[in-house]
């Protein structure tokens, strides 16, 4: 910890409360304590509360406002000590359209007066006064997650979910793809709240981004929430429109690496119905350069391995549903969703051997190919049963899911002799089966004037089946290792949570039972797992001002294991390199506490996160020599893992037409190695950095620069360089918004490459790679947007 006394230093400069600077927006009026005005500011779309919009107060003769506050988490708002006279009310809030209500009067007679919720609308943009597209600058901080608005950013246009991520905070995204929540991995992805049939980055690479209208991350998830996923929740809500009236959008897009993207999603509300429906074509394609360099200590061999890889992912999707809304207090959802993918990975290699140890160095040069299909397809439904009482936030929900995914892997490895004559031929092939059950029942219940309690039960029911057959041909006969696997996994959980609010101070504690119960089978052996633990959580958020807040938060998160992670046998890929299981795995534990600090000027919103997090038995894949230059990569529980980090998000609008946004990010870690081939201490340091500048041309012309930057980071036994990308968006809007062209690109000026030293106990291995990165050119179109006369939508009375 000595080491990093200067991160503490840094920090508290930020989470020192500053009560003074609410002056900047107090007026010098001095009002007679007489009336208090009350208001509540939604969603016009889905109709909840919004937290921490700006509201403004204005008399009626003035341009100055006369006071300024912010709502709290439920969207509430109050205005004290007023004077009989007449008024309106300005909300800001960013991402949505600028409001302004009609003239109201307070009287003398009236010593509390409130308004009809106000509904504002999410907006793309106002052509009066626009904000730059910053939707993901300027999160809405909740008391247990971020809500983050990307229907507009410009760098996810056209591509998947994976996309929208690079700039949200909290979230690292490195260039291959692998997402993490500060700095952690384990991380869970869900799409409208619920488990999907694909999991984790491949649900994000399958996801257009086009379906997506915002993203939550719940970083420090409460009790509610399964306890797996020890780094945290990325959630994605579709877009889904309660506009009365039928409206969609349709996009397509191409890239110059050959890719191209279609999505199509249309809504219609009549009465009480809602439905729904989406359907999206794509094919993504991503090349690049690796070189390999492997020296092997026993015999001072060198083998190293040159060439192009070539991926390309191709997905059809289809999603549909309903809302029914029976009864004012009653909402029943059904939805479904299906599709097939294919994913195909091809490498063209130059391999040469090197006997380094002989009196004359000779070396053998070889060619070999590699070629990796998966043919799959996914489908899924669930349901949703939503019950309102009478009191207020008094709500039963029922809801369950169902998701299947089925997919076929096939590997071809083949090696040729300088005389282009195959030397060695490798075939694997696997069949895999994932199925997925889940119930829940909730019931959240006011206590008191101030507090809520939620209850609810969950089960999960997950089952695998996994066939896997591989063949190696050198020398005949052929090598034949076969495997058949059946996992079956149960977890029930119990939960309570219960928040409670006093003046300033909002807080959330909860507490999850949750009970385990997994068995895997194998042609020869089975593995049992019943496991019972208690998850606590702490959600809690304190409001200095109208501009500052401090939240601080707690929780304990597991992480639950794969199949892959569990089976002994060993899995062949390539001729090089194999795969094994470990039985004996034990699941990570992590305990987190993250500490956030924000601020918000009209022009300025900053926040800063201090977090740190014990892991316990955490899980790495861990490389050794199998034999014959064979390099076998088995998952191990390395040992313990203390992790501090600070992140700063900032967004400055210096101009109407330019704003600047900056995360900065440092990770200070210590692994404590504790298996036989590693036993060490290692700590590292990690910076990272994302830049992004954003122009207003004109009011339908926008541009976007972005530079990103990884400083070196480390595993138990591996050590990665920095890295650098560069990019650019640039977006033009036509006909009244409905159309919009966007061409986007991450590293258009070509500056990835990332070096990375792996150490074992008999090798050392160096993987460099340089991937080339689409740019992306789309066209949007938008129909049938029904609009709203923003002035109408609270019920306010009229000046008399």
């Amino acid at each position: 910890m000595h080491k990093i006394p200067w991160l503490v230093g840094l920090l508290l400069l930020y989470l020192i409360p500053l009560p003074g600077l609410d002056f900047l927006h107090k007026s010098s009026f001095a009002l007679e304590p007489v009336i208090q005005l009350r208001g509540k500011v939604i969603d016009a779309e889905s109709r909840s509360p919004i937290g921490y919009a700006n509201v403004s107060l204005f008399l009626l003769t003035d341009t100055v406002p006369l006071k300024i506050t912010a709502t709290d988490s439920k969207g509430d708002f109050i205005f004290s000590n007023l004077q009989a006279g007449s008024y309106f009310v300005q909300v800001n809030f960013i991402g949505f359209k600028n409001f302004t209500t009609q003239l109201f009067v307070l009287k003398w007679k009236e010593s509390v007066f409130r308004l009809e919720p106000i509904a504002i609308q999410f907006g793309t943009l106002d052509l009066d006064e626009i904000d730059v597209i910053a939707n993901a600058d300027n999160p809405v901080y909740q008391i247990d997650k971020k809500t983050i608005y990307v229907e507009n950013q410009l760098t996810g246009t056209g591509g998947n979910a994976s996309d929208l991520l690079l700039k949200l905070p909290s979230i690292t995204q490195n260039p291959d793809g692998q997402i993490a929540i500060h700095g952690n991995p384990n991380v869970l992805v869900y799409i409208n709240g619920k488990p999907s049939s694909l999991k984790g980055e491949e649900l994000l690479h399958n996801t257009s981004a086009a379906q997506i209208r915002k993203i939550e991350l719940i970083t420090s998830p409460s009790a509610k929430y399964a306890a797996s996923g020890s780094g945290g929740i990325i959630n994605l809500v579709t877009k889904k429109s309660n506009l009365s009236g039928f409206n969609g959008n349709i996009l397509a897009a191409v890239d110059d690496l050959g890719g191209y993207s279609t999505d199509l999603l249309l809504n219609y509300k009549f009465g009480r119905f809602n439905i729904f429906a989406g359907i999206d074509h794509n094919r993504r394609r991503n090349k690049g350069g690796i070189d390999y360099i492997t020296d092997y200590l026993t015999d001072l061999t060198r083998f190293t391995k040159s060439g192009e890889m070539n991926a390309q992912r191709i997905n059809t999707g289809f999603r549909a549903g309903i809302d029914y809304q029976p009864t004012s207090s009653d909402n029943i959802t059904v939805s479904g969703n299906g599709g097939n993918f294919e994913t195909t990975n091809d490498g063209t290699w130059n391999t040469t051997t090197i006997q380094l140890n002989s009196p004359l160095t000779t070396s053998t040069p070889n060619s070999a190919t590699d070629a990796n299909k998966r043919y799959g397809s996914y489908g899924g439904a669930d349901f949703t049963y939503e019950h309102k009482f009478d009191a207020e936030n008094k709500i039963l929900s029922i809801s369950s899911l169902w998701n299947t995914v089925d997919y076929d892997d096939q590997y071809l490895n083949l090696a040729y002799n300088p005389k282009g004559l195959e030397q060695i031929r490798q075939l694997t092939q696997i069949s895999k089966t994932n199925y997925n059950f889940q119930f829940n029942a909730d019931y959240n219940t006011p206590t008191g004037k101030f507090g809520n309690l939620e209850i609810g039960y969950q089960f999960t029911l997950n089952k695998e089946h996994e066939v896997y057959l591989s063949e190696l041909s050198n020398p005949p006969p052929p090598e034949v290792t076969g495997e058949e696997t059946h996992y079956n996994g149960v977890v029930q959980a119990g939960y309570g949570t219960w928040q409670f609010k006093v003046r300033r101070l909002n807080l959330k504690a909860g507490i999850r039972a949750e009970n385990l119960n997994r068995e895997l089978n194998t042609t020869n052996n089975s593995y049992v797992l019943n496991r019972f633990d208690l998850y606590p959580s702490l959600n809690s958020t304190f409001k200095v001002d109208s501009i500052q807040e401090i939240q601080f938060n707690y929780s304990r998160r597991t992480d639950q294991l794969r199949t892959a992670q569990l089976d002994p046998i060993p899995r062949w890929y390539d001729f090089y390199n194999v795969v094994t299981g470990n039985p004996n795995l034990r699941n990570e534990l992590t305990d987190k506490v993250a500490l956030n600090y924000l601020l918000s000027f009209p022009r300025l919103t900053f926040n800063s996160e201090l977090y740190f997090y014990n892991t316990v038995d955490k899980i790495e894949l861990i490389s050794s020599l199998y034999k014959n230059g064979i390099i076998q990569n088995r998952y191990e529980n390395m040992g313990n893992e203390k992790t501090l980090g600070v992140e700063f998000n900032a967004n400055w609008k210096t101009r109407r037409w330019f704003s600047l946004n900056e995360k900065l990010g440092i990770i200070d870690s210590w692994l404590f190695v504790n298996i036989n081939q590693i036993s060490q201490q290692r700590n590292y340091h990690q910076l990272y950095s994302i830049i992004t500048a954003n122009f207003s041309i004109t009011p339908t012309t926008l541009f976007e620069l972005n530079f990103t930057y990884y400083g070196p980071s480390l595993t138990a036994q591996s050590h990665v360089s920095q890295v650098f990308l560069g990019g650019l968006s640039f977006r033009q809007l036509l006909f009244n918004n409905k159309i919009s062209f966007t061409l986007t690109g991450r590293d258009v000026l070509g500056l990835y490459r990332k070096v990375e030293h792996i150490q074992g106990t008999d090798f050392n291995q160096e993987i460099t790679t340089c991937n080339n990165f689409p740019i992306r050119f789309s066209l949007s179109y938008k129909f049938n947007q029904f609009k709203r006369n923003d002035r109408q939508n609270a019920k306010i009375p009229v000046l008399e």
